[in-house]
C-alpha cells in the first residue's frame, strides 16, 4: 500500500462523525472528549476508544442548555449529540476537568440519548501521593463501570494488553513527531496532522499497521531546510485549514504542546503488578493541561520545550472562553519574550472563524521571524 492511500484512510478516519467509523471488527465505539481519558481501560473492555473533536456545525440546538461563553468544543459536542451526528456510539465518557466540561457532563444524559455515559473521576492535583491513590479508587470505578456496560468483567489480564497496545502506539506517535521535525515538508502538514488525529478514532493496531509505510517514507525523504520551523501551543490542533496555510506560507512544525498533539502521548506508563497502578502513576507524570495542578512553572516548562524543538517561533491556538489556558498564557508569553523568542496568539473559534484573517496575520509573523 503506497503512503497516499494510507493518509487517504486517516483522513476518512478523521473527517468521519464518531460512531459511523468503519471498522473490520464491527467493535463497538465510544466516544470521548479530553485525552486524560483512560484509553486503555476502554479498550480492554471490548470497546474502540474514539476521540470527539472538529465539529463546524452552527450551534442552535444547544444554546437552550449551555451558555454562549463556554468553548466550542463543548458547545459545538453537545450541539452534534443534540442534532444525532453521534449515533453509533454505544456511550461516551467525560474526564473531569474544565468546568464547562464537567457541566455538560451533568446536562448530557437529560440531554442527549444514548446507551451508557460515565465521568473519570481525574484528581486536580498531580503532585501527592494521596492523589495517586485518589485516582486507583477512581480507575477501579470506572473498570466496574465498563464491566456493567459490556456484561463482562474487565480483567487484568486484557487491560495488560491493551497497555501494552497504546504503549505501542505511543512510540510510533513520538516516532512520527520526531521524524516530522528532522525532515520539514517531507510530508504535508495538513497530512502530518491527520495521521496523528486518526491514532485516537481508529483502532490501535489498525493505525499502527497503517502508519509503517509513513514512518519508512520519511526516513528516506528529503527535508526541506528553507521552511520556517513554528511551535504550537495551547489546546486544540484540529482544523486541516490552518495546518495547510503553514505549507502554503512555507512553515513547518517543529514540535507542539498540544492536548491533540504530544500531551496526548508523550508518556509512559510504568511496569506494575497491578495496571490500575500503573497508570494511576503514568497520570501523575505525564503532559497535562491547566485544569491540572503539577506544581511545575508553566512558562519554564513551556520554555524548555520551544528550545529544544529548534522552533523560530511560537503560535499558540487557544480555544476562545477557554479559561484554563488564558489564565496560563500571560505568564507563558512574558517567558517568551523575555528569551527572545517570538509569538503569536490566535484565539479560534468555530464556525464563524475568518480563515482570511487567521491567513493574513500568520503571514504577517512569518514575515518577521525571516
Amino acid at each position: 500500500m503506497t503512503v497516499p492511500e494510507n493518509l487517504l484512510q486517516f483522513r476518512r478516519a478523521v473527517e468521519q462523525d464518531p460512531g459511523r467509523i468503519e471498522l473490520a471488527d464491527n467493535r463497538p465505539q465510544v466516544g470521548y472528549f479530553c485525552p486524560l481519558v483512560p484509553l486503555e481501560m476502554i479498550h480492554a473492555a471490548g470497546y474502540n476508544p474514539v476521540r470527539i473533536f472538529r465539529f463546524d456545525n452552527a450551534v442552535t440546538k444547544a444554546e437552550s442548555q449551555l451558555p454562549s461563553y463556554c468553548c466550542h468544543l463543548v458547545r459545538g459536542g453537545l450541539e452534534a449529540g443534540l442534532s444525532g451526528r453521534l449515533a453509533g456510539l454505544h456511550g461516551l465518557v467525560f474526564g473531569h476537568t474544565c468546568d464547562s466540561m464537567q457541566n455538560v457532563a451533568d446536562i448530557w444524559p437529560r440531554a442527549v440519548s444514548m446507551p451508557h455515559n460515565a465521568v473519570v473521576r481525574l484528581p486536580t492535583r498531580a503532585d501527592s501521593a494521596s492523589a495517586r491513590d485518589y485516582l486507583v479508587v477512581a480507575l477501579a470505578r470506572f473498570r466496574d463501570e465498563l464491566g456493567a456496560w459490556s456484561g463482562l468483567p474487565l480483567t487484568n489480564y486484557h487491560l495488560q494488553e491493551s497497555l501494552e497496545l497504546y504503549a505501542e502506539l505511543r512510540r510510533h506517535l513520538r516516532r512520527l513527531y520526531q521524524l516530522n521535525a528532522e525532515h520539514p515538508g517531507a510530508l504535508p502538514a495538513e497530512e502530518f496532522l491527520l495521521a496523528s488525529l486518526a491514532a485516537f478514532r481508529l483502532p490501535p493496531d489498525v493505525w499502527l499497521n497503517l502508519i509503517q509505510p509513513v514512518l519508512a517514507f520519511l526516513e528516506t525523504a528529503e527535508p526541506d531546510t528553507g521552511r520556517i520551523p513554528l511551535f504550537l501551543a495551547g489546546n486544540l490542533g484540529d482544523d486541516p485549514d490552518f495546518y495547510r496555510m503553514l505549507d502554503e506560507a512555507n512553515a513547518a512544525v517543529a514540535d507542539d504542546d498540544l492536548c491533540t498533539g504530544r500531551r496526548a502521548f508523550d508518556f509512559e506508563t510504568p511496569d506494575r503488578r497491578d495496571p490500575l497502578e500503573a497508570m494511576a502513576e503514568a497520570f501523575m507524570h505525564r503532559p497535562l493541561c491547566p485544569c491540572k495542578h503539577t506544581g511545575l512553572d508553566p512558562a519554564e516548562l513551556l520554555l524548555d520545550k520551544v528550545r529544544r524543538s529548534g522552533a523560530k517561533g511560537v503560535v499558540f491556538l487557544i480555544q476562545k472562553y477557554c479559561e484554563p489556558h488564558f489564565f496560563e498564557y500571560p505568564e507563558q508569553a512574558n517567558a517568551l519574550k523575555n528569551a527572545g523568542l517570538p509569538h503569536l496568539l490566535l484565539e479560534t473559534s468555530r464556525p464563524g472563524q475568518s480563515i482570511q484573517q487567521v491567513r493574513i496575520r500568520l503571514e504577517a509573523f512569518l514575515e518577521m521571524l525571516e
